[in-house]
């Protein structure tokens, strides 16, 4: 896979106790061939049992599935700090890798007693170098997220945003000792990252392999939770959107129990809404799916194009990245469907209203007499 390869001095007080590489080498990924004729493509949230355990603090794990075909055609995996997640979720800065899927055989399936109790399912495994990568800044280069609710969108600080890559964004896996449990035992849990300097999440001004820009606009679109996405050709950003995601007023809750959650892909100038497409968040079908949305946040989407759309391979690619974006970005930290708080009130959360680009709990409160 050819490389382009950057020089960057490291200063001597740069250094950690893991030596970092004296050059950023960035791989020239783009190989989106999977695409080709994928128009509805699912994309579920992994890493269940280990969000499950650790109350969202696992880092996320994706597959992407050609839905009409039967089988995966990408693996994505995010790459943050165990301890930003633990404390920060959703607001890590963070890249998220996407690589090619094998095909790794069936898995057995399991009997007790003549009872299946799990069943045979298609393994994949990761191949390659990443053929494209999310980075999402936070923290206190990004204060979109920090705190329960979101920000108001009134300043650019407050305008939640990423930026696609072709290829890859090396990065170093460090303090490995420090981690417990599944951090030891699997390269996708490592404790922290390392980045060489101008590599890290939120310093994309260096990175050349920058292939599209996507933000939330200020004011965040009013009471319609928007997303605009901006190609970078050659270095330069367009002025203009290619396209838009669009959502509704009212989604999560008890609401994302029963009902699908629609988002629009809607092109530049168009008077059709949605005429590149649409993403579904899908509503929990079966016991299995219905626990995996009650104990985690893992969600799964679907991505349907519009089979008439004039999209290139690139900016199909770039609309299906922003799929892990939209997850961090209203899904992620939701507020528990039910909780008390300290006066002895218990809040029941419908559903939440999206305002200026903050998230407001609409709930129903039940005050507890004092017998």
């Amino acid at each position: 896979m050819p490389q382009v390869a950057i020089a960057v001095p490291i200063q001597a007080g740069d250094m950690s106790r893991d030596a970092l590489p004296v050059a950023i080498v960035y791989g020239a990924g783009g190989d989106f061939s999977p695409l080709d004729g994928a128009n509805n493509i699912r994309f579920q949230q992994g890493n269940v049992f280990w969000e499950m355990v650790t109350g969202g603090c696992a880092n996320n794990t994706y597959k992407i599935s050609d839905n009409d075909r039967g089988y995966a055609i990408f693996l994505g995996e995010e790459e943050s700090n165990c301890w930003h997640r633990c404390c920060y979720r959703p607001a890590q800065p963070a890249f998220v890798k996407f690589y090619n899927a094998q095909y790794a055989g069936a898995s057995p399936e399991v009997k007790k007693c003549g009872i299946t109790c799990m069943r045979s399912r298609k393994q994949y495994t990761r191949v390659g170098a990443p053929v494209m990568t999310l980075e999402k800044p936070g923290l206190c280069s990004n204060f979109a997220q920090l705190g329960p609710l979101n920000c108001f969108v009134c300043m650019a600080c407050c305008q939640s945003e990423t930026w696609i890559h072709k290829g890859d964004i090396p990065t170093t896996a460090a303090h490995r000792e420090m981690c417990c449990g599944p951090c030891r035992s699997r390269r996708s849990m490592i404790n922290s990252w390392e980045y060489a300097p101008g590599a890290e999440p939120g310093m994309h001004g260096g990175k050349p392999s920058v292939m599209a820009h996507a933000k939330v606009p200020l004011r965040g679109g009013g009471f319609t939770p928007t997303i605009q996405i901006f190609e970078n050709n050659g270095g330069v950003e367009d002025v203009a959107p290619f396209a838009t995601i669009t959502g509704p007023t009212f989604f999560g809750g008890c609401k994302d129990l029963f009902c699908d959650t629609l988002f629009n892909v809607t092109s530049q100038g168009s008077e059709v809404v949605g005429d590149i497409g649409t993403i579904t968040k899908l509503k929990p079908t079966g016991g299995a799916a219905m626990l995996t949305q009650l104990c985690t946040p893992c969600d799964e989407y679907i991505l349907s194009f519009n089979p008439d759309n004039k999209l290139t391979a690139n900016q199909r690619a770039v609309i299906l990245c922003e799929l892990a974006h939209i997850d961090f970005l209203f899904f992620e930290k939701e507020q528990p469907l039910c909780r008390e708080d300290s006066n002895g009130t218990i809040h029941i959360l419908l559903c939440t209203a999206y305002v200026f680009g903050c998230l407001c709990p609409v709930e129903i409160c039940i005050p507890k007499s004092e017998n």
